[in-house]
Order: C-alpha cells, then sequence, then structure tokens
C-alpha cells in the first residue's frame, strides 16, 4: 500500500487504481490537485464526503484497489466515472447537527464545482455519467446551478429524512446559454418524489 501525507505547499499528485497497491492520499495544507487515472478502470465510482477542510474522497474500480483522499481541492479524473456519490450523509461536519446544509452544483467549463463551504471541489465533469446526492437528517437543499452552462448528467437527490423543518429543498437555477427545448416535472409515487427533465434536444 502507498500512504502519502504532502506538506503546506501546492501540491499535484497522480495515481493509477491497480489490484495490487491501496492508496491513501492526504493532500494537506495549501491548494492541492488529485489526478486518478481510470481510462483502463470498469464501473468506477468517486465517494465525495464533505467536508470543512474540502473533503474526503474514495474511487472504487472492479478489479482494483481503492485510492481514499482528502484534503484535495481539485480532482481530475481521466476516463470514465460510472457514478459520482455526493455523500453529505456522512460527513464528520454537517451531518445531522441540527443546521440546513446546502450542497450546490454548478459548472465552469469543463468543471463541475461542489459546494458545502469554501473550499469547494472542483471535477473534471467530462467523465462523469450520473450523480447522486444523499443528503442527512438536516434540512438539506441542493441546487443545481445551471448559469455556468448546463450540467446535463441524471442526478438523483435523497434527502433522507429531516428531522427539522422546513424540510428538504431541490432547487434549480441559472441561465444555461442555451436553448431548453423541454422543460418537463414527472410527478413520483409520494409528494416528496418526482423527475425533472430539462431537455436541450
Amino acid at each position: 500500500n502507498v500512504v502519502l501525507l504532502a506538506g503546506s505547499g501546492d501540491d499535484t499528485v497522480v495515481v493509477t487504481p491497480g489490484a495490487t497497491t491501496a492508496f491513501s492520499l492526504d493532500g494537506g495544507a495549501g491548494n492541492n490537485s488529485l489526478e486518478i487515472d481510470l481510462s483502463a478502470a470498469v464501473d468506477a465510482t468517486l465517494e465525495i464526503i464533505p467536508t470543512l477542510d474540502g473533503g474526503l474522497g474514495s474511487v472504487t474500480a472492479t478489479g482494483n484497489l481503492p485510492v481514499s483522499f482528502a484534503r484535495f481541492e481539485a480532482v481530475d479524473i481521466v476516463g470514465v466515472i460510472d457514478q459520482l456519490a455526493i455523500r453529505e450523509d456522512l460527513s464528520p461536519d454537517f451531518a445531522d447537527d441540527g443546521n440546513p446544509d446546502t450542497i450546490t452544483l454548478s459548472r465552469a467549463g469543463t468543471q463541475l464545482d461542489v459546494n458545502v463551504v469554501v473550499p469547494q471541489i472542483s471535477l473534471s465533469i467530462a467523465g462523469i455519467r450520473q450523480i447522486a446526492v444523499e443528503g442527512s437528517g438536516d434540512a438539506d437543499t441542493l441546487v443545481v446551478d445551471n448559469s455556468g452552462s448546463l450540467i446535463n448528467r441524471d442526478i438523483t437527490f435523497n434527502g433522507n429524512d429531516p428531522a427539522t423543518a422546513p424540510g428538504d429543498t431541490l432547487a434549480i437555477s441559472g441561465d444555461p446559454g442555451m436553448a431548453i427545448a423541454r422543460e418537463t416535472y414527472l410527478v413520483g409515487a409520494t409528494q416528496d418524489a418526482g423527475t425533472i427533465i430539462l431537455d436541450p434536444n
């Protein structure tokens, strides 16, 4: 196994997961970047747990040992992520503390920014196929901000059961700078479920 604890500078770390080596990476202080080469990976999942100092994360893929990381503000994926899982429910800093939490997904060119608190985590969006956001027992809000460009990925939001009012909220905002041919809302089986489709074609 490889264990890395970086220093206080701005660090860039590049790793290629494999079947024989697990990685545990801590970017330390500074503005740190992590590149993970998944070009040969199958069924890859990237899990992000938001924290006050950027976030914890891990990458798993069939046949590969995991890559776990902390305190990296930018994560660049080479290859395909079948699912990006944002697990606010597992956060040691935000989950189930009685305070409302806002998770914002936005685009800046080719980057997908995930923001719960500064510093945000930036990911290359090109290889991400779908996004799942898991809220906690707090009153959670997911903001899908298309003002930097249409995110244009399947997004699943499970707010879980909030213990405090007013409950969980989904907000879709921003002008993506392109025509949206259809906006469709499909009612779910219960009053707190449904599907919203923004179709540019």
